[in-house]
């Protein structure tokens, strides 16, 4: 079965990230960063910690997801959606919203982390993730 990559680049210099296969996660970078502030979930597969955050995001579809949560989330309505997204039914929500596309832009702040399937980085500024269609095979 073929799948997709996620090529992870800065905006600024072109510098490569890296590449993910399953998620790219961009949060505070404090304790419980998940639970304040906004976080932005970009998936190629949907899952996410044992949780479908991305519930229409599939492997192979040439697409990502990227789930955007609002950083006036209350960490209550955080924890409520998390229960619910193991489900998948944490959507519609007026604080959660869900874009594909085959490329997205995200400046990131001084107090944030990109983490590409779970390695963080330390990045500012731009970040560039693109799609790499049929990236592999497993």
């Amino acid at each position: 079965m073929s799948i997709d990559a996620i090529d992870v680049r800065r905006t600024d210099n072109g510098e490569r990230l890296g590449l993910a296969v399953a998620n790219v996660l961009i949060r505070r970078r404090r304790l419980f960063g998940m639970f304040r502030g906004r976080a932005i979930l970009v998936s190629n597969c949907g899952e996410f910690e044992g949780v479908s955050a991305c519930p229409r995001a599939h492997p192979n579809d040439g697409r990502l997801d990227r789930l955007n949560v609002d950083h006036k989330m209350s960490s209550r309505q955080r924890r409520l959606a998390w229960r619910r997204a193991a489900s998948g039914s944490h959507l519609p929500h007026p604080e959660l919203s869900v874009s594909v596309g085959e490329r997205f832009e995200v400046i990131v702040h001084s107090n944030e982390e990109v983490v590409l399937d779970g390695h963080s980085q330390r990045v500012v500024g731009g970040v560039n993730m693109a799609v790499i269609p049929d990236a592999g095979v497993i």
